[in-house]
């Protein structure tokens, strides 16, 4: 490993980075899910002074937790980074922990974000002590084409039967997001889905992170029968955040509309992979939820969350 330093620090904010950071990972959203207790770890190219790899964990008394309200926080690196390099950056943090928690928890995004980086500090991490304590499964979908083209035939006849009834599918402006988070709330509340974020948590983050949260619609006629909420992560995914529609709508299926929305948005803003989210119950994993989403062209990604218990002579 030649040409790159290790650092223990919040980067400057004017620094430049060798990859484009996911929105979970930037300093003002890292602060926004807690304000103190972030140790932020970089590598740096000496050459050229670009950042090409970091992670960010919260301290909280001695347990480390890379995800505090977000739904991951991994390890993030320059596509072609080296093996050695990110071997060393690995060892360079879990060194640090080793002096300043008991216990450190780090939450992957799915591996199909970044699959070769991915596999490497999934491989390294285990190396050095950590050991799987969850691996829930996302649903993604590689943007390529029509949408009609990764449905299975089923779910296209679906899709047509909703078009046929006059169902119309958009992207709400963006001072519908308020509408769009009511009517999912609502109809989350009526089946007794909690909602991981209050109105005012989510309307705070869209102030300071504005186009990132975008709001989708399935009207019939005037009516507002379902809605979506996605989180554009970064220029190369966007990932589902919310979606559901009135019951009494069962029969013409919002939801694949609703995807289909979030697929072509996807591929006229040439965003590469839609992530359509986990599919878990308290109990395990939600097989029908998860057959819909592979009905609807999706591949199972890993998404798994590591755990190192620290001992101390």
């Amino acid at each position: 490993m030649k040409d790159v330093s290790f650092y223990h620090a919040w980067p400057d904010k004017e620094a430049l980075y060798d990859y484009e950071p996911t929105l979970f990972h930037l300093r003002d959203h890292l602060i926004l899910q807690c304000a103190s207790g972030w140790n932020c770890y970089y590598a740096v190219n000496d050459k050229n002074g670009k950042i090409v790899a970091s992670l960010s964990i919260n301290i909280n008394g001695k347990k480390g937790n890379t995800a505090v309200r977000s739904p991951y926080g991994g390890i993030e690196c320059s596509s072609g980074l080296s093996a050695e390099t990110l071997y060393e950056f690995i060892r360079f943090i879990d060194g640090h922990l080793a002096d300043t928690v008991d216990e450190a928890v780090i939450k992957f995004p799915p591996e199909a974000y970044a699959p070769r980086s991915q596999a490497m500090s999934f491989s390294f991490l285990h190396a050095l002590g950590f050991t799987s304590s969850n691996a829930d499964l996302s649903s993604c979908i590689t943007v390529s084409g029509n949408f009609v083209d990764v449905l299975r035939k089923t779910e296209e006849q679906v899709l047509n039967k909703a078009l046929e009834a006059g169902l119309t599918a958009s992207v709400m402006p963006g001072n519908k997001l308020h509408d769009a988070y009511s009517f999912i709330a609502n109809h989350h509340n009526r089946k007794g889905y909690p909602m991981s974020m209050t109105w005012n948590q989510l309307e705070e983050t869209t102030k300071l992170f504005p186009g990132r949260y975008l709001a989708f619609a399935v009207h019939s006629k005037e009516e507002l029968i379902g809605a979506a909420i996605a989180v554009r992560v970064s220029s190369s995914v966007l990932s589902l955040f919310y979606i559901d529609h009135d019951s009494q709508a069962d029969k013409l299926s919002p939801p694949v509309l609703l995807i289909a929305s979030l697929y072509d948005y996807c591929s006229t803003n040439h965003i590469p992979l839609l992530d359509l989210g986990t599919s878990s119950l308290q109990e395990g994993p939600n097989i029908s939820l998860l057959s819909f989403k592979m009905r609807m062209g999706a591949r199972p990604s890993v998404k798994p969350t590591l755990r190192k218990v620290y001992t101390h002579g």
